[in-house]
């Protein structure tokens, strides 16, 4: 049978052409990395390189206390709408009832832990502590709410609901920073989160699913029990992005972590660029096993529709690697000044790594789509304690270099570790999912042509 293009329709109606969500999410991320990166310039010429790595740390634990509490809800929105067995007010009120449920103790930690942990934080006060406290539940909602908008193949509507958190926090960071320093830069970085998330409670009341009523057989339980594996993994991944960071700043100082800052947002642009396939692939992945569960389509059609996204994944990376090397060389010294010339250096360490993480996420989100997320939480365990402890031991005497080593080795096993769990349950061969050919490259010219055809229609 010969095998279909992973962007044609599915045996249902409804299913728009995957272009069009990666499209979505990619120019959603590259205009967050735009508005964050003007941000970070501007806010760091304001405050310095000792407030603007205060201001990296506010940031990196609101996104870990998120994850913290969500307990695998993206995930599980992303899988069970995805494959059509929960939408309209069913899920709306959900998410949002769930966002503020599991925000309490979350916020109460926040609290408790700057009560007891306060003066070894460099530069934090208790202000930008309420501040953080205060956005969590409207964290969670970003992390959630556009989930739903992609499973129902609203990809604009995904674009606009996850950029509005960056997009909000330009102003509100920088006339926080103007105005009171890092304190009223870390609130802005508040106020813009609690601003997004009240945007997006009100685009998943007001806009209805396809099933208004529709939500998984087993109810609640059911959501939980695929939450909740998923959670694991996702919260020992987000620790593995943000370890690093958190320690240097710990055991460095406050200036430290700020070159470290950097040079990892300048990289971390490899990965969120190429997270256009991640976030696309898991409910369109979720969706293509349901149909292949059902007899709509058969198991090598599935199991190339995947494959294909993970090639896409690599062939994109030469590209975006160029783009960040120049970038870390050219950018940094032009808009950061030289107070973060070694920035330079730690980026270039970190690169490698975030290009294969890239293609790591891919695999993971296919591997989330098909339901296996036992494996995906085995890549994590099997990567993240390592992680951990080699940053415990190699960051106090080796600092921002130390981490920007490690950082880039436990990306790169993450990405072998995907790669191989994913090759254990397709039915492709490694080169299958690797090497990219003709078609591939062909489903880009119908990216550009779809991108440009948009362009044409705003005329």
């Amino acid at each position: 049978m010969p095998v279909a293009s992973p962007d044609q329709g599915s045996p249902r109606g409804g299913l728009r052409h995957l272009s069009g969500s990666i499209l979505s999410v990619g120019v959603s991320r590259a205009a967050q990395l735009g508005v964050i990166a003007l941000t970070s310039v501007v806010v760091a010429r304001i405050i310095g390189a000792s407030g603007v790595g205060t201001f990296a740390i506010c940031h990196a634990f609101l996104l870990v206390f998120t994850v913290l509490v969500e307990l695998g809800l993206p995930q599980a929105v992303a899988y069970f709408a995805g494959r059509e067995e929960w939408s309209g007010g069913s899920l709306a009120h959900g998410l949002i009832r769930s966002a503020f449920l599991f925000a309490i103790p979350g916020a109460a930690a926040i609290l408790a832990g700057f009560a007891l942990l306060g003066d070894s934080l460099p530069g934090i006060t208790w202000p930008m502590a309420a501040a953080l406290a205060a956005a969590l539940p409207f964290s969670l909602l970003w992390r959630i709410g556009p989930q739903a908008a992609l499973a129902q193949e609203r990809f604009e509507a995904f674009a606009l609901l996850d950029s509005a958190p960056a997009f909000l926090l330009c102003p509100a960071a920088i006339a926080g920073a103007a105005l009171a320093g890092t304190e009223g830069a870390v609130i802005g970085l508040g106020a813009a989160s609690v601003a997004s998330g009240l945007a997006i409670a009100a685009w998943l009341l007001l806009v209805p699913g396809r099933d208004p009523a529709a939500r998984p057989a087993g109810g609640a339980p059911e959501i939980l029990r695929f939450g909740l594996k998923a959670w694991g993994s996702e919260l020992l991944t987000q620790v593995n992005l943000r370890v690093e960071l958190i320690l240097v700043g710990l055991y460095a100082g406050a200036t430290e972590s700020g070159v470290f800052s950097v040079a990892l947002s300048t990289t971390a642009i490899a990965w969120l660029v190429m997270a256009a396939f991640a976030v696309s692939a898991l409910p369109r992945s979720a969706r293509l096993h349901a149909h292949s569960e059902q007899g709509l389509i058969d198991r090598l059609e599935r199991d190339e529709r995947d494959a294909r996204t993970i090639r896409h994944a690599v062939l994109l990376a030469p590209a975006v690697g160029v783009a960040i090397a120049l970038l870390l060389i050219v950018g940094i010294p032009l808009f950061y000044g030289s107070a973060f010339d070694r920035s330079v250096g730690l980026g270039l360490i970190l690169l490698p790594g975030s290009l294969m993480l890239g293609v790591g996420m891919a695999a993971v989100s296919v591997l989330l789509g098909r339901g296996e997320v036992l494996r995906v939480l085995r890549v994590c365990l099997a990567v993240v304690p390592p992680t951990v402890l080699a940053c415990l031991l190699a960051i106090p005497a080796g600092g921002a270099s130390a981490a920007a080593i490690v950082a880039g080795g436990s990306y790169a096993a993450f990405t072998v570790l995907a790669i191989r769990e994913l090759w254990a349950v397709s039915g492709s061969g490694l080169r299958d999912l690797l090497v990219p050919g003709g078609p591939d490259l062909e489903d880009y010219r119908t990216l550009i042509s779809r991108a440009l055809s948009g362009l044409r229609g705003l005329q």
